[in-house]
């Protein structure tokens, strides 16, 4: 049995594919949900002791890093399901300005939960090289697998387009979705300013987490500050020709993987970005469309030359669900996960 522990939902964050991915193969698998609380984790942790080590494997879902040190006091066998280090909220994603304090919680829970665990696993190749040149990891107690999505989260039958679009007349509109957080890796401002001089048939959709930055004044665009269902997320990404990666020039995308180039493969929806690093692991030049440099001019010219292109188009859609299938899909997930502990060390 496998028993995965967070204190979020289990169908929260990237974790949540894996342990449906595995489910559905025919493991057995439990989740366990645990307190963050320190005090109260461990009282959870002590309770449920006798099934923690029962398990033939624990792992820990991301981003719940901190309970990897105890659960080893119960477990020979703990993987943490990282994806990245806590650490890299360092890089100031959001627009606020952070103490010291947090960026030294956070590099020290990195540094003990991966040195605690038995097996790291992490989103992308460069994610996994950094990580052992900063941990000083060794390559063996580190793998990778990609990230995929929960798609049971997709596929409810009731996809409604939120409040905001559905009363909207989108005949003769073509829709280019942005979603992502409102920080300085994504790029908004960029997209805020290419929207001027985007053709007025082209309707921009930017779902954020929270209300974007004062000054942000896009044309032809509507702007969602909300989190929105899943439901509503998969009606949007079925009307949109094209959504638009992260466009920023931030350090951080040279070894992560946005989230949202995998739902957009899953949809088979074009997926536009900064050609960066990360990324390209999983959607190759045949299977997205990437730029170079993003500005507001060379990103309105290759939205217009997409538009006016539904053969290419559709070729994108075609090979980014097929990347998808091959790389982020369940069974590819089950056949990562297998290649990741095959050479599992309890040392």
């Amino acid at each position: 049995m496998i028993l995965f522990l967070s204190f979020v939902d289990n169908s929260y964050s990237r974790s949540s594919s894996l342990y449906r991915a595995l489910e559905k193969s025919g493991e057995e698998v439990s989740f366990l949900l645990v307190p963050s609380n320190l005090f109260m984790m461990v009282a959870k942790l002590m309770k449920f002791r006798v099934q923690i080590r029962g398990a033939d494997l624990t792992i820990v879902m991301s981003p719940c890093h901190k309970i990897v040190p105890l659960v080893r006091i119960f477990s020979k066998k703990v993987v943490l399901d990282a994806g990245w280090p806590l650490s890299d909220s360092n890089f100031t994603r959001g627009r606020r300005r952070i103490s010291f304090v947090r960026p030294l919680i956070n590099l020290l829970i990195d540094f003990i939960s991966m040195h605690s665990a038995n097996l790291v696993v992490l989103e992308s190749e460069l994610q996994k090289w950094r990580v052992s040149k900063k941990f000083f990891l060794s390559n063996n107690k580190l793998t990778f697998r990609f990230s995929g999505i929960c798609e049971e989260n997709f596929l409810n039958d009731d996809q409604v387009l939120p409040s905001e679009i559905s009363e909207l007349n989108l005949s003769g509109k073509k829709v280019v979705f942005f979603r992502g957080k409102n920080n300085i890796e994504s790029g908004v401002e960029i997209l805020a300013a290419t929207s001027w001089v985007l053709s007025d048939k082209i309707l921009l959709i930017v779902v954020s987490d929270k209300p974007v930055k004062s000054g942000f004044n896009p044309r032809n665009t509507i702007v969602i500050a909300r989190y929105l269902q899943y439901s509503e997320l998969a009606a949007i990404y079925r009307i949109s020709e094209i959504a638009i990666g992260q466009i920023s020039e931030h350090e951080r995308l040279n070894w992560t993987i946005p989230h949202k180039a995998f739902e957009a493969a899953f949809f088979s929806t074009p997926y536009l970005s900064r050609k960066n690093p990360g990324v390209l692991e999983f959607l190759d030049t045949k299977s997205a469309i990437y730029l170079d440099e993003v500005t507001k001019s060379s990103l309105a010219i290759k939205i217009d030359e997409l538009m006016s292109n539904p053969e290419s188009l559709s070729e994108y859609s075609k090979n980014a669900r097929n990347s998808y299938t091959e790389k982020a899909g369940y069974a590819a997930l089950v056949e990562q996960y297998k290649m990741g502990v095959e050479n599992f060390s309890t040392d």
